[in-house]
C-alpha cells in the first residue's frame, strides 16, 4: 500500500466531467485507468464527474468512490457547450471546489481542458495539492475563451504532468509554463490479450490490397471537428478506391462539417470497450487526420492489436511512439494517405513493430509515475 511520510494512505481525487461509462475521449480513458492503478498501489481513489457514473465491476470491487456532480452537470448535460463555455466552466469549477474541500483528499488532479480544479486551486488557504495534467492548449484548440482560466490553472496549481513532449512545448508557447514531467498515456495489457477478439493482425495472412474484390478495412477514431481533420477524412475517403473499407469510431461532439455519405463507409457510436478491441483487431490499418494531439490514444490503442498506423505529416505527438518507417508511415496530401494506407495494410513487418513498440505503454507505468509525483508532494 502506498503511504505518505506519515505512514497514512494517499488520498486522490481525480476530476474530469466526461468521466462515465461510455469513454469519450483519451482523458476519459486516462483517468478511468489511473484510477484502477493508483488504488492497485494503495491510493484511496475518488472520482468526480459530471456524468452519472456505474462502473464496471472491477471499479466496484476496488472500492473507488464515485461522485457525480448534479444538475445541471448530469448525464443529459451536452458537456462539450459546458466546456466551451468559460462561465459553466467557472460555476462548475466552484462544484468541485466544494466537494474537494467535503472529500480533503492529499492530492487533487484535473487536466488543463475544462480546469475543473481552478476555483481550488486559486484559493488563499488550501490543504490538498493541485496537479494538472496538461494536453494542448486551450489556444491551440481555437477555444480562446478559456485562455485565462486554464493560464491561471496552470499558474496556482502545485504540478503539471504533461501527457507528451509535443503538449509541453504547445504549453509553452502558450502560457509560457514548462516545468513538470512528461508521463505518456498507456494501453491496458488485460483489454489487449482478450480471449474473446479477433485474431490479431500479425497472426492472419497478408490480403492481397488493391486486387479485385479484395478490401482494406480502415479504422478511423475521433470527432467532426477540424481538430480530427474531418475535412481532411472526408478528401481521402472521396478519392479512395472502393476497395478500401472505412469503419469511423465517431465521438460525441457536434459535426462540424457535413456528414460523411459513402457506400464504402460504416459509422459507430458508443462502442463498449470489447466491441472496440475486436474492431481494432478486425481491421488491416489504422487512419488518423487530426490536426493536433495532445498525445493520441488511438493510434496506441491500434498498434497495441498490430495495425500499422497512418499519420499526417505534422501531428508530432503521435510520433513520439510511433515513429515514421518503423511503426506509422506519414502523408502530407490524400492521394498520399490513400497510397500510404494501401502499403501499410500489406505490410506485416510495421504491425509487428507497432505491437512491440505499444508495449512498452502500459496504464501501470503511467499510474506508477503519477504516483511518484504525488508522493514528492506530500513528502
Amino acid at each position: 500500500m502506498d503511504t505518505d511520510s506519515a505512514g497514512e494512505c494517499i488520498r486522490v481525487a481525480l476530476c474530469h466531467m466526461d468521466i462515465g461509462d461510455v469513454e469519450w475521449g483519451g482523458i476519459c480513458t486516462l483517468y478511468k485507468n489511473l484510477a484502477l492503478v493508483l488504488n492497485d498501489l494503495g491510493a484511496d481513489v475518488h472520482i468526480i464527474s459530471a456524468r452519472e457514473i456505474s462502473m464496471p465491476s472491477r471499479i466496484t470491487t476496488h472500492r473507488i468512490n464515485l461522485t457525480s456532480v448534479g444538475p445541471p452537470f448530469t448525464a443529459d448535460t451536452d458537456t462539450l457547450s459546458v466546456q466551451r463555455d468559460a462561465q459553466l466552466l467557472h460555476a462548475y469549477s466552484q462544484h468541485v471546489a466544494n466537494l474537494i474541500n467535503t472529500i480533503d483528499p492529499d492530492v487533487a488532479e484535473c487536466s488543463t481542458w475544462a480546469y475543473e480544479l481552478l476555483s481550488y486551486a486559486t484559493k488563499k488557504r488550501r490543504r490538498t495539492s493541485v496537479v494538472v495534467r496538461a494536453d494542448l492548449s486551450a489556444r491551440t484548440m481555437g477555444a480562446t475563451a478559456l485562455e485565462d482560466g486554464e493560464y491561471n490553472l496552470l499558474r496556482f496549481c502545485d504540478c503539471n504532468i504533461f501527457t507528451s513532449r509535443y503538449a509541453r512545448r504547445d504549453i509553452f508557447a502558450s502560457y509560457g509554463v514548462s516545468n513538470g514531467p512528461v508521463i505518456h498515456l498507456g494501453v491496458s495489457p488485460s483489454r489487449v490479450g482478450s480471449t474473446n477478439a479477433l485474431v490479431d493482425r500479425d497472426e492472419r495472412s497478408p490480403r492481397a490490397v488493391g486486387q479485385g474484390d479484395k478490401q482494406v478495412r480502415i479504422v478511423w477514431v475521433g470527432k467532426g471537428t477540424k481538430m480530427k481533420g474531418y475535412d481532411i477524412l472526408a478528401d481521402i475517403i472521396t478519392q479512395s478506391p472502393p476497395s478500401m473499407e472505412f469503419i469511423l469510431v465517431m465521438g460525441h461532439a457536434h459535426c462540424e462539417y457535413e456528414p460523411i455519405n459513402s457506400p464504402n463507409v460504416s459509422i459507430v457510436h458508443d462502442l463498449n470497450r470489447e466491441d472496440y478491441w475486436n474492431l481494432l483487431r478486425s481491421a488491416d490499418v489504422f487512419l488518423s487526420t487530426s490536426r493536433w494531439e495532445g498525445f493520441g490514444l488511438a493510434p496506441l490503442e491500434a498498434m497495441s492489436v498490430g495495425l500499422p498506423v497512418v499519420l499526417p505529416v505534422s501531428l508530432w505527438a503521435v510520433q513520439e511512439f510511433a515513429r515514421p518507417g518503423r511503426e506509422s508511415l506519414i502523408y502530407s496530401k490524400p492521394s498520399d494517405a490513400i497510397e500510404q494506407l494501401l502499403r501499410g495494410a500489406d505490410s506485416l513487418s510495421l504491425g509487428a513493430n507497432a505491437k512491440r513498440r505499444a508495449a512498452k505503454f502500459s496504464w501501470i507505468r503511467t499510474g506508477q509515475r503519477t504516483m511518484e509525483v504525488y508522493r514528492q508532494l506530500r513528502c
